[in-house]
């Protein structure tokens, strides 16, 4: 039995609590048998009787509680997946309702809250799997509430509707199901409300790149959608194209005055074969209106062929497009972000187009592309050019221009996996890229998702925020601890395999076995 000390530590207090016993189990379960307000343990044991452990905490600590049974609407009777908050001056006390654990095994659906000392709370807000939610003022303490969806004064309907920040909120109530009802509902201060739409789903296809590179820390292929926004009917509305996957044709969404509606057009269902993974508004051509640039990637394609190739859509001004399918040469890489500006200062948009690995050889550092914009919104790649560097900066996921120099001109700023952000500054004079040095960023590599640029504290400074991976990543390395992707051909048959492994006990260990 491991109990939490609340700084991220447990501690095995089995002999101290009295469920040490020397027997063959194949499985336990935690609910509140005496409805007193704590957890007693059923432990399953082979051939003899379970095991029925009676919890005294509440006898000794005298906490308190608050217990609920969630009654769904329609065929969730259970509410599986609700969500509930409990609030008391800033501490926020959740519980999620999903009872299953593993192949027939589950828990009980009534939910114990425990809330140490508290001798009342200000609200408890019910979060509905259909995005509903309920919202009940000063809960009564060491009872069970039973609460149904939907039903009495508590029902505060859609998303939005309930004010999950806590306070005090209305008048309490005496109990939820309780005999004097249900009281009053908090005032609605959501931040944002939501908007109905008609909006496509996305819908990825069923490319697996674990089949074909087994030792990826990710899928490559289901990296969308990506969404490009801007006023492309010069209506004063902004508008939105979203990306679409491998046999899904992206879209155009123009805003009206009561939404989006979405604009068919047939150029975009004719390349419906392409995965869309980088998508950006900007004037091409110099006359006045934003064109489309798309890159492709999605991993499944190979290098040359048509499915990756970039595509610039003309803009006749009121939102219609066509291809220009001289705007670009070839590609061999899996893109991964476009972002345009004059770096050469001759008045027409440039872009950067980075790039997020070489179809099925992830690992090596693919080529990243400085275009040359011809002002007429034909493309020359010029990276050898004038960024050779960028030829192997390595695996890009994000990238702004900026001025963080404080020249008036901009940077370019690039993050991706397995790299620390890096600054490069156009001269000129030499008609070269030269990569900022001693930036304070040097020291943070990661595995960088994205990249955006705001001045936070008003100081007139354009600062960064940087997007990492998630805490909840499956590989967690530091400086004492790091993850390590080894790149051969290991069986020497004429192809670049790849080989995660991560540091155990000071030791290179593969993060994959060969079963897995």
């Amino acid at each position: 039995l491991y109990v939490n000390n609340q700084n991220g530590r447990f501690l095995e207090t089995a002999n101290y609590s009295g469920v040490a016993a020397s027997d063959w189990s194949w499985g336990a379960l935690f609910f509140d048998i005496d409805n007193d307000g704590d957890l007693d343990l059923v432990v399953n044991n082979e051939n003899e009787p379970a095991f029925v452990y009676r919890n005294n905490s509440r006898e000794q600590n005298g906490n308190s509680y608050i217990g609920v049974v969630l009654k769904g609407a329609g065929q969730n009777r259970w509410a599986i997946g609700s969500k509930i908050r409990v609030y008391k001056d800033g501490q926020v006390f959740y519980r999620e309702l999903v009872p299953s654990r593993g192949f027939q095994s589950s828990v009980d659906y009534k939910q114990i809250i425990g809330l140490g000392g508290l001798k009342e709370v200000d609200s408890m807000v019910i979060d509905w799997p259909d995005r509903s939610c309920s919202r009940y003022v000063k809960p009564e303490l060491n009872r069970v509430h039973v609460v149904e969806q939907g039903v009495g004064a508590g029902a505060a309907g859609g998303p939005g509707a309930c004010n999950t920040a806590g306070g005090n909120g209305s008048a309490g109530i005496g109990g939820i199901g309780g005999s004097n009802g249900m009281g009053g509902m908090g005032a609605n201060t959501t931040l944002l409300t939501p908007v109905t739409s008609t909006l496509l789903r996305h819908q990825e296809d069923n490319y697996i790149d674990f089949y074909y590179e087994r030792n990826l820390p990710e899928l490559l292929s289901a990296e969308g959608p990506k969404v490009a926004h801007g006023d492309v009917n010069a209506d004063g509305l902004e508008d939105i194209y979203i990306g679409g996957a491998k046999g899904q044709e992206g879209q155009l969404y123009l805003q009206t005055d009561n939404g989006f509606k979405r604009q068919e057009q047939e150029v975009f269902k004719r390349y419906a074969g392409f995965e869309d993974v980088a998508v950006l508004f900007f004037d091409a051509d110099k006359d006045g209106d934003l064109d489309l640039f798309i890159g492709a990637g999605g991993n499944n394609a190979e290098p040359r062929s048509m499915e990756l190739q970039h595509r610039l859509y003309v803009n006749d001004g009121k939102g219609n497009f066509t291809i220009d399918v001289r705007a670009f040469q070839g590609n061999d890489m899996n893109i991964a972000v476009a972002v345009n500006y004059d770096y050469d200062g001759d008045g027409d948009e440039d872009l950067f187009v980075g790039s997020r690995s070489i179809p099925y050889n992830y690992g090596i550092n693919p080529t990243s592309y400085i275009y040359n914009n011809d002002g007429r919104g034909h493309f020359t790649e010029v990276t050898r050019q004038v960024a050779p560097e960028l030829t192997t900066i390595g695996m890009v996921t994000g990238a702004v221009w900026a001025d963080v120099t404080g020249t008036a001109e901009k940077e370019l700023i690039v993050t991706g996996e397995w790299m620390s952000p890096r600054i490069w500054s156009y001269d000129k004079s030499s008609k070269r890229f030269t990569e900022q040095k001693n930036t304070g960023l040097e020291g943070l590599s990661g595995w960088w998702q994205s990249i955006a640029v705001a001045d936070l504290n008003g100081d007139g400074k354009q600062d960064l925020v940087l997007g990492n991976v998630g805490e909840n990543f499956y590989l967690r390395p530091d400086e004492q601890h790091p993850v390590k992707l080894w790149l051969n051909d290991f069986d020497n048959n004429g192809s670049t395999e790849q080989f995660l492994t991560r540091t155990v006990d000071g030791k290179d260990m593969p993060v994959f076995l060969k079963r897995e």
